[in-house]
């Protein structure tokens, strides 16, 4: 099938209110569309083939620009109704594309580990859905609106976060979308902008915001949710490939910029991840290929190295790893059955607060 699949990680689907649907959210229920979290470099050509669809991509118009998908958002340029109760943590959280999938599962794992979370996108009824899961489970957690790919909006979030509970110094850079489109369509150059707009320099622009308070307390963590992608190359998805590649270069050369500030940076690289949108997936496959749902399901397990889907609590539990550990620069390979550690990194050394 000619055209473009998009994977929007901010969130934008209709919610569903109810109990139900909560529960499903606790659980890590919203979440990422396969493309571009995962290994498909043995079957991608086959698939694509038979149809892309098949793969259980959101689909977009072959002209989709930036602008078009902002327009499915309902958050708008103004702060989130929050609770009265702030509670003073040890760690002040911010995870971008927390309104589903990996994003609820990370606010549930830091809110869990006594942090106050932070959670931003663009979409407020998503991002509140995330916050009472939170709360639910006994965290603390507050919805803010932030768009990765507009700086006024990034700095307004900022000293939203500052006047409600304090500088940030956990940052989780999950925020970010897939496109997939051949090289030879006419739609290769727009996809590959918009990738890097959001993949890479959104998460760029969120770390750089947030890292002048880091310095100046003489410590922080940011956690960039890449992907398989950033360790190797697939076909169809040459400019999410090369975004998520900018992204782990990009992630090492700050990490090494940061030795002696007290501030550690660390990469997670998820194969294919199992949420809520595989069931979508799964239906699609066995719609295009004429395989029953349970071999439609085993068929994208086998595409990860380890044989099975990696789990959003898995990938929520090596992002507060990371953001717990002593060290900085550290890259982790998550296949579905292990976690490889690509890059130890190295000790971060203890830096004395700048004063005003």
């Amino acid at each position: 099938m000619a055209g473009t699949q998009v994977r929007d990680e901010t969130g934008s689907e209709p919610m569903v209110q109810g109990e139900k649907r909560r529960l499903r959210l606790a659980s890590s229920a919203l979440g990422h569309a396969w493309f571009g979290r995962g290994c498909f470099l043995r079957a991608a050509k086959s698939l694509w083939e038979q149809g892309a669809g098949a793969l259980g991509m959101r689909l977009s118009p072959a002209g989709a620009s930036r602008s078009k998908i902002r327009r499915r958002s309902r958050c708008e340029a103004r702060s989130l109704p929050y609770s009265a109760h702030v509670m003073t943590a040890d760690h002040v959280a911010l995870v971008t594309g927390g309104g589903g999938g990996i994003g609820t599962a990370t606010s549930l794992a830091l809110a869990g580990a006594g942090a106050t979370v932070l959670v931003s996108g663009r979409d407020e009824l998503r991002l509140q859905a995330s916050v009472e899961a939170v709360r639910a489970a006994g965290g603390v957690a507050h919805p803010l609106c932030l768009d990765v790919c507009d700086v006024a909006s990034i700095r307004d979030a900022r000293q939203t976060a500052l006047d409600l509970v304090g500088p940030v110094d956990w940052v989780v850079a999950n925020a970010g979308v897939a496109i997939s489109a051949a090289l030879t369509s006419d739609e290769a150059e727009s996809v590959a902008r918009q990738q890097m707009d959001v993949n890479y320099h959104g998460t760029r622009r969120v770390f750089e915001a947030f890292l002048p308070h880091m310095l100046k307390q003489g410590q922080g963590r940011v956690v960039m949710v890449a992907s398989s992608a950033a360790l190797m190359g697939y076909p169809y998805i040459t400019g999410y490939a090369a975004s998520k590649h900018a992204l782990l270069g990009y992630a090492r050369s700050a990490a090494l910029e940061m030795e002696g500030k007290g501030v550690g940076v660390g990469v997670v690289c998820p194969h294919y991840v199992d949420t809520p949108m595989t069931d979508a997936s799964v239906a699609r496959i066995a719609d295009k290929t004429g395989r029953d749902h349970e071999q439609a399901r085993a068929a994208l397990a086998e595409l990860n190295p380890g044989g099975k889907l990696v789990q959003a609590d898995e990938v929520a539990g090596v992002i507060l790893r990371l953001l717990q550990s002593d060290t900085s620069g550290a890259v982790v390979e998550l296949t579905g059955s292990e976690q490889r550690e690509i890059e130890s990194g190295s000790p971060i050394a203890s830096n004395t607060p700048k004063g005003d």
